[in-house]
């Protein structure tokens, strides 16, 4: 299992997607040519060239004419998506509408958008234009039984990945109990329906690919399974809008509407103001934004930089903590470039000069402070974990809500301390800062020695660093006697 988390931790949720579309791609094709699969192995394969190949160049042509980047790995995606789920055909007449949902799909991203964000999940909308035209629509082949098997461990990937358990199982729970719902109605029999529904529909593809879309879903947890409940009761209710069913394609993008609706989300222009090299391959950039943020302290963006030249595969898109608080009048991100295998996207990222623009988007996450004071909360950082809370004390210091707080910060050398002006402030109002300087080996050891558990009864722990420092102090944590639930974790990949 650890392994596994590596390997994902590896991986941007973006590739993610990308990677196991075309697995389960090619296990289709691979199906499709030993009969395993009734789905038309030409078919596929020709749906594979011709959307991959038109989606990339509208991607860039719309781009380039409207004069702003365009995102290959997100048009390709799109195309991906689309692939799975209309009908493949070697005729060129319905493979023809097919594109045009293609196109649909990759111009929805430019043009129905509002403050830098598209609306409607681009595939959705693509395979909806083509419906109502009364052109083609989507067959969902991807629920195929034959391949239920690898499309239920993507998903899993998938929820463990981007953390959307909840989210999908609200989904699937949902659209399960809506299922029984109107076969007993029906009077149908309820295990053919409950098979149906695993086995050979878009349940699984939709739940985990389609639903859990970054810029078309709600920031806030609770409006996430409130939109996952509405999309699972309309995908599955067999209900009629207008005298037309309500598709799953349908469901999703009326979802859509009533997340934007109740959860607004933006993206921003960032103004790069200063890049100041600090010691050890750590760095602080500062931005400033176009309109606040609206974050909460603890909270992470993602930032996309200009393409220019070439990128790694895991492109040009990136998820951090923001170092600064909500009450600061600026933006700040805090890194550290590796000596060894520093990715492309942090070369670029230090490359620029101040005035550059980058874009922030899909601002969300959890690991923030109870809204109000309850308890105590021990922070505990490796490295450059540390930036969440810098966010979380500079807050508090501005706001004094009176959060009980208590740091942790273990590096290898007194200069890998990252922005000691911060942590003096926190220390002169009253917060606890112990700095632990150790070989990251004995570092969990020597925070154990500091107090990290039998100085806070009934604390909550909050752990942020890098993978490996984040499992052993979790689970020293826990053999101290700290139940899980009283443990919350952020991850640093290193990208």
């Amino acid at each position: 299992m650890r392994e596994i988390r590596k390997l994902l931790d590896s991986l941007t949720m973006y590739q993610l997607i990308e990677y196991g579309l075309f697995i389960l791609i090619f296990i289709s094709l691979v199906f499709s040519a030993l009969g395993v699969l009734s789905t038309s192995f030409w078919g596929i394969l020709f749906s594979v060239v011709l959307f991959i190949g038109i989606g990339g160049t509208v991607n860039v042509l719309i781009g380039k004419a409207l004069g702003v980047a365009a995102t290959s790995q997100s048009g390709l995606i799109t195309c991906l998506i689309l692939i799975c789920i209309m009908p493949p055909t070697v005729d060129w007449k319905h493979a023809l509408y097919n594109t045009l949902a293609v196109l649909f799909a990759i111009a929805s991203k430019f043009v129905i958008a509002r403050n830098m964000r598209h609306l409607f999940n681009p595939a959705g909308f693509g395979a909806a234009c083509v419906t109502i035209l009364g052109l083609s629509a989507a067959t969902w082949w991807i629920g195929a039984q034959a391949l239920f098997p690898f499309l239920l461990i993507f998903s899993v990937a998938i929820a463990v990945k981007l953390r959307h358990w909840r989210l999908i199982g609200t989904f699937v729970a949902i659209s399960v109990i809506t299922t029984v719902v109107v076969a007993v109605h029906d009077k149908f029999p309820v295990s053919g329906d409950l098979k149906i529904l695993f086995l050979s529909s878009p349940l699984l593809f939709l739940g985990s690919v389609m639903l859990t879309e970054p810029t078309t879903l709600a920031v806030n947890k609770r409006w996430q399974l409130g939109y996952a409940a509405v999309v699972g009761i309309l995908s599955a209710g067999h209900f009629k809008l207008g005298g037309t069913f309500i598709s799953p394609i349908y469901a999703l993008l009326i979802g859509n509407v009533l997340s934007y609706t109740i959860n607004p989300k933006r993206n921003y222009r960032l103004v790069l103001q200063q890049i100041e090299p600090l010691a050890n391959g750590l760095y602080r950039l500062r931005f400033k934004a176009n309109v606040p943020l609206g974050y909460q302290a603890g909270q992470y963006m993602e930032w996309t930089i200009p393409i220019t030249g070439k990128f790694d595969q895991r492109g040009n898109r990136r998820t951090f903590s923001i170092a600064s608080a909500p009450e600061d009048d600026e933006v700040v991100l805090g890194i550290r470039l590796p000596r060894e295998r520093a990715s492309d996207f942090k070369k670029k990222l230090l490359d620029l000069k101040p005035g550059a623009i980058i874009q922030g988007s899909y601002v969300a996450g959890n690991f923030t402070l109870p809204s109000k004071p309850e308890g105590e909360q021990v922070l505990v950082a490796g490295g450059i974990g540390i930036t969440p809370f810098l966010s979380m004390l500079r807050s508090e210091i501005a706001s004094q809500r009176g959060h009980k707080l208590s740091l942790y910060y273990l590096v290898r050398t007194p200069e890998d301390v990252f922005d000691t002006e911060t942590l003096r402030l926190a220390k002169a109002a009253g917060i606890a800062v112990n700095i632990v300087v150790s070989d990251p080996a004995e570092g969990v050891a020597k925070a154990l020695e500091a107090g990290l558990i039998n100085q806070h009864p009934g604390a909550t722990y909050y752990v942020s660093g890098a993978p490996p420092m984040v499992d052993a102090v979790k689970a020293a944590l826990v053999a101290g006697g700290i139940t899980r639930a009283h443990v919350k974790t952020d991850r640093f990949t290193g990208y």
